[in-house]
């Protein structure tokens, strides 16, 4: 094979077009739910912002289906938890509730947030209890900013063994005089 045979057959192969057909084609060869394109927008200790795709895959005829806002909501949870409260943290979900208000045509985010008052409860308790169930409430929105459905989800969490409310405080002592400085 010669040099320029080479080159012409990489500069074929590297083209958007084929790209984006080859693409499509690993997609759809995935199994489901590698192959969502679920995205995190947004992630702090308040809120937990999950982007779904609008592909093919994601839909049920011509809109978003359900399925994809439970999984971005669980999935989103998960990685909330984990990041505010360590990756030994237990979790259990309970129950799921879905409220569709519209039919979602384009891509979605899946949003929950909590305030600074209620997070402070939320972790209060939690240290109080070492386990606590809680229901967290998602927000399905459309491209445009509609509210497209209601996501409820009541989780029971429970704190590693290893860390009592003695140790909480004093990373929490830890935390704040780190950001003083």
């Amino acid at each position: 094979m010669k040099i320029q045979q080479v080159i012409d057959f990489v500069e074929d192969y590297s083209k958007p077009g084929f790209q984006a057909m080859w693409s499509f084609v690993v997609n759809v060869m995935r199994p489901f739910s590698s192959g969502m394109g679920l995205r995190v927008a947004s992630l702090s200790p308040q809120q937990v912002e999950i982007v779904v795709p609008d592909w093919l895959r994601n839909k049920d005829e011509k809109f978003l289906h359900e399925a994809t806002f439970l999984t971005a909501a669980k999935e989103g949870l998960r990685i909330w938890i984990q990041r505010l409260l360590g990756p030994a943290t237990e979790f259990e979900i309970k129950q799921i509730q879905i409220k569709m208000l519209r039919p979602v045509e384009s891509s979605a985010r899946v949003c929950f947030q909590l305030s600074d008052s209620e997070k402070e409860i939320f972790l209060h308790q939690l240290q109080q209890k070492q386990q606590i169930e809680y229901l967290f409430a998602w927000t399905v929105l459309d491209e445009n900013e509609m509210k497209c459905a209601e996501v409820e989800i009541k989780t029971f969490i429970q704190l590693p063994a290893y860390l009592d409310s003695g140790t909480q405080k004093k990373n929490q002592k830890k935390e704040t005089s780190r950001a003083r400085n």
